[in-house]
């Protein structure tokens, strides 16, 4: 019996190995197969991100080239549908602003492309939201969903977590203004 079984698993294994030559690309052969738009040369006046799950924020910054402006984000270990909103004010050097535009170039150049960034729905009840560059000529938006794939969806998105991890560690030493909920 345990033979016959160890046989099924081994058939099964074998039936989802790719045959030669139709292996999918990896991450990095993906990624140099489609090139991603460069970001503009323009420093954006402002940078908002709105950042959800389940219509809940998670994440919420929105700050202004001088380095001002307000940071808030989901308590964690809190209620998944009503978790107490943290605010903190966002105080940084041009340097730090500087840091936080060229972590999400990758953000920046699809927000600023007509085309955006495209991408094949793979997965439901994702995290999503709104990226925000305003510039001069007006704002330039990305919307994106964590759970829509492409070749170079994961480089945006990895930009954008980057952006909010600096700006936790940017506003971790300032005290909260404001927390709302449970």
């Amino acid at each position: 019996m345990r033979n016959a079984l160890w046989a099924m698993i081994a058939l099964a294994l074998t039936a989802c190995t790719p045959m030669p030559g139709t292996e999918a690309a990896s991450g990095q052969e993906q990624a140099a197969t489609t090139t991603m738009p460069p970001p503009p040369q323009e420093m954006p006046a402002r940078l908002t991100l709105d950042y959800r799950s389940w219509g809940v924020l998670r994440y919420y910054f929105d700050i202004a080239s001088d380095g001002t402006g307000t940071f808030r984000y989901a308590e964690k270990g809190g209620s998944f549908y009503e978790p107490p909103i943290v605010t903190k004010q966002v105080a940084i050097t041009r340097d730090q602003y500087a840091q936080l535009v060229a972590t999400l170039a990758p953000a920046y150049g699809y927000a600023a492309s007509p085309i955006g960034l495209k991408c094949e729905r793979r997965m439901t009840d994702a995290p999503y939201g709104t990226m925000t560059f305003v510039r001069e000529g007006g704002p330039s938006e990305l919307r994106f969903d964590i759970g829509c794939f492409s070749d170079n969806s994961a480089t945006v998105y990895d930009s954008i977590h980057s952006a909010i991890e600096l700006v936790e560690g940017f506003t971790a030493d300032q005290p909260e203004v404001e927390r709302t909920g449970s």
